[in-house]
């Protein structure tokens, strides 16, 4: 991870329709943010990015971007994939995973733009990971040939933090119930 003197462009994700609720939250934390559908987006310092993963009820995760360019090639995409400094995201021995969504692009082979970029990953912090350790969750999102490129900070969704000891099935996300008592 970056030194904690950093800035991070993240992104709060919540439910479609909590997003006010989410940013009601977020600024009684002293963070402000700028409304988006489905989440809010937000400039946080290392701690910051922290605390908004230990005390949000509202976000489901936290994505901190790592890249933004355009490809509309295969090769356009390799080169600038290969620019990323994928070891500050990556440790040795951790499997970087990739969840790809593509509209309006001339890449919208989901599978195929998710192959390259594990392979680039991986060859850039000294090889594949054997599929046993853990792994990291990297999201990728393709929009008319633009691509951003978002490290989840957050591991499991966040209402699946696992702080209780006794737990039962329960009819909403907590994520959900939390937004509903803010709002």
């Amino acid at each position: 991870m970056p030194p904690a003197t950093s800035r991070h462009e993240a992104f709060a994700v919540c439910t479609p329709g909590l997003e006010s609720a989410l940013d009601a939250e977020l600024r009684g934390l002293g963070i402000g943010g700028v409304v988006h559908h489905g989440g809010v987006s937000l400039r946080l310092s290392t701690r910051q990015l922290y605390e908004v993963n230990l005390w949000s009820r509202v976000a489901s995760r936290i994505l901190v971007r790592v890249a933004r360019f355009d490809a509309r090639t295969f090769v356009d995409l390799e080169r600038a994939a290969s620019r990323i400094e994928w070891r500050t995201w990556l440790a040795s021995g951790v499997r970087p995973v990739f969840r790809v969504t593509s509209r309006s692009s001339r890449l919208y082979h989901t599978g195929a733009i998710a192959e390259r970029l594990l392979a680039i990953a991986q060859r850039a912090v000294s090889g594949p990971a054997d599929g046993a350790g853990p792994e990291q969750l990297f999201v990728v999102r393709v929009h008319r040939d633009g691509f951003t490129i978002s490290v989840d900070s957050s591991g499991e969704v966040l209402h699946r933090r696992g702080w209780r000891l006794a737990t039962a099935k329960a009819p909403l996300r907590e994520t959900l119930a939390a937004a509903m008592l803010l709002v």
